[in-house]
């Protein structure tokens, strides 16, 4: 799973970037979180998660982004921020160099999921992974719904109609 900047942050500010570890020891094949080197100096500079530069390393992987397919997508997605491109061009090379593994933009943004489904590449955003931790039994199901209700606070852009949805999987036992 390659992560965007947007998605560490949330995790972050929502208290559950740490149970990321508890995920990947849950379920029973190898996952690993990696943080292209541009989101990652994203990350530093923001004043309360650059004070966190060694949890960020323990739960990611830093990875120089490709910088040939890096140019490449930013001729193409020119609208598209460093975070954004920095995550399709880690995805695209991954995925071009490990055919056999499935490897993921985690990504919010909308533009950049929609390049990276057309793309063809796997996309999920911060929703997906609070709804994996609750199915794994990570967080409790009042906690997911909580994190669920207080994204729109935080400047997280859904519609009223989208966090019900999320809410009823989530009491369901996604």
């Amino acid at each position: 799973m390659v992560f965007n900047t947007s998605v560490v942050s949330e995790l972050f500010h929502v208290s559950i970037l740490e149970k990321l570890k508890d995920y990947r020891n849950s379920v029973g094949h190898s996952i690993e979180y990696v943080l292209p080197d541009i989101v990652f100096n994203e990350l530093k500079k923001d004043r309360i998660i650059g004070k966190n530069e060694e949890l960020l390393k323990q739960i990611f992987r830093i990875l120089k982004t490709p910088e040939e397919t890096l140019n490449e997508l930013s001729v193409i997605r020119p609208s598209l921020g460093p975070g954004e491109l920095s995550v399709l061009a880690t995805v695209s090379s991954l995925t071009q160099q490990n055919t056999q593994s499935s490897i993921i933009a985690i990504i919010d943004d909308r533009k950049g999921r929609k390049a990276a489904e057309e793309l063809g590449l796997e996309r999920h955003g911060t929703l997906w992974i609070i709804l994996q931790l609750k199915a794994n039994n990570i967080v409790s199901k009042e906690k997911a719904v909580e994190i669920v209700r207080k994204l729109p606070y935080r400047g997280f852009h859904i519609s009223e109609m989208e966090i019900e949805k999320v809410i009823k999987k989530i009491k369901s036992d996604c």
